[in-house]
């Protein structure tokens, strides 16, 4: 992506448009395509940033385009960071059954001697 040929009028519609995707993919547990959809929406992020036209963002239109992406920035947040707790804690689970490479069969034998 480039740039130059875009307005920020039409970035920050992607941006909103890509975040709203995200939503629906990450409540759905699809993880995978949620984290596709997250690759792109940090590089039209970073054309933001390139961007020259820091004034869009303030005006009427900028500002209700805002306002409707605020609460679904923060649901993404909420929802990315549940579906990491909840990773985290199945992980653990996991690392709970492993037996660090000892052997059952061994420690049944020894206490029948």
């Amino acid at each position: 992506m480039n740039a130059a040929g875009m307005k920020a009028e039409d970035l920050w519609e992607k941006y909103y448009m890509l975040s709203a995707e995200m939503l629906k993919f990450i409540e759905s547990d699809e993880v995978d395509m949620f984290l596709q959809l997250m690759e792109q929406r940090t590089a039209i992020q970073q054309l933001l940033e390139k961007l020259d036209d820091k004034i869009w963002p303030k005006t009427t239109a900028g500002q209700a385009l805002y306002a409707k992406l605020k609460p679904v920035d923060m649901q993404l947040q909420y929802n990315a960071r549940l579906w990491l707790n909840k990773s985290k804690q199945k992980n653990q689970a996991v690392k709970s059954y492993d037996l660090l490479g000892a052997n059952p069969a061994g420690h049944l034998f020894n206490k029948n001697l």
